[in-house]
């Protein structure tokens, strides 16, 4: 069985991945993603397994979050067709759901099973977004506001590490060019800045990452944009949208430095160890390879 596959660790020392030529050469070279980023910082372990040896956790561990991700990429899908090729159909958005749900393209998530409750639902947070855009007046998402959709950025952190990312819409807002980076989930207080630090303070401060961070980076890499905000699908409220503050990417160059010297710190080191109790820990899928105690304990560790 799985559970007993696991050997027991005897004390509280933690397994770790040491760090050779080979792997040091590969983690300079590698080209980061702000996902990837996130994961190196928050847990060097968790990055080694999901970035270097892609590995994939055995089917029984799949669950909703999975159904959620394809439903999302779904959307997303949409919301790019909508807003390109098919700018003439706003008013007629949900016929062109249909046909792009019906589609041979997407028959794959189509036949995945339970989806459709989370189809029905997608329809419904679109729905809502359609009415009170139309009731305010303010369109945003079904808008003819599109300068690209998945405009893909190459770039260098600090003069050093690879970087590459996808921006899911340049749009025009108020006059300039901003990223709309769509969430398909709730306004989650993580995302949330405090005012009471920066983005790049908090990094400095924590090594931690904010989600904001992503937003910084793609503007940064996107000449001539001047604004960068979150749009999240699934908030039931009106209030859908984080706008970066001008002052959070201000301190883009900055905060790139600091990445760069974190990331120096990590690649120069003796071995990647597991961080037991980080920002990744909750839905990790590699809790059973780094000796975290409380792994069987846990809902998601049913077994």
């Amino acid at each position: 069985a799985f559970k007993e596959s696991v050997p027991a660790r005897a004390g509280k020392e933690k397994t770790a991945i040491i760090i050779d030529d080979d792997l040091r050469n590969k983690l300079k070279d590698f080209t980061y993603s702000f996902s990837s980023l996130g994961k190196i910082m928050a847990c060097p372990f968790l990055f080694y397994h999901q970035y270097i040896l892609r590995m994939e956790p055995p089917s029984f561990m799949d669950d909703n979050e999975k159904i959620n991700m394809q439903m999302g990429s779904f959307v997303h899908t949409f919301l790019q067709q909508l807003s390109t090729v098919k700018k003439d159909r706003f008013d007629n958005w949900e016929k062109l759901f249909d046909e792009l749900w019906e589609s041979n393209e997407n028959a794959a998530v189509r036949d995945i099973e339970g989806i459709n409750i989370y189809m029905l639902n997608a329809k419904i947070i679109l729905q809502e977004i359609y009415a009170d855009e139309k009731e305010s007046g303010e369109h945003l998402i079904f808008a003819d506001n599109v300068v690209a959709c998945e405009e893909k950025f190459k770039g260098i952190i600090a003069g050093c590490y690879k970087i590459t990312g996808r921006s899911d819409r340049l749009a025009r807002i108020d006059g300039q060019t901003e990223i709309i980076d769509f969430k398909y989930s709730k306004k989650q207080d993580k995302y949330k800045l405090s005012g009471k630090t920066t983005v790049r303070g908090l990094f400095k401060e924590k090594g931690v990452l904010h989600p904001a961070a992503q937003l910084i980076i793609y503007q940064h890499f996107n000449k001539g944009v001047q604004g960068a905000r979150f749009y999240f699908l699934n908030e039931p409220s009106k209030d859908r949208e984080i706008k970066l503050p001008a002052e959070e990417s201000a301190e883009a160059e900055e905060l790139l430095l600091a990445i760069k010297e974190r990331l120096d710190a990590i690649i120069g080191g003796k071995a990647l160890l597991p961080e037991h109790d980080c920002q990744e820990c909750e839905y990790c899928r590699c809790k059973a390879l780094c000796g975290r105690e409380d792994y069987y304990k846990t809902a998601r560790g049913n077994f």
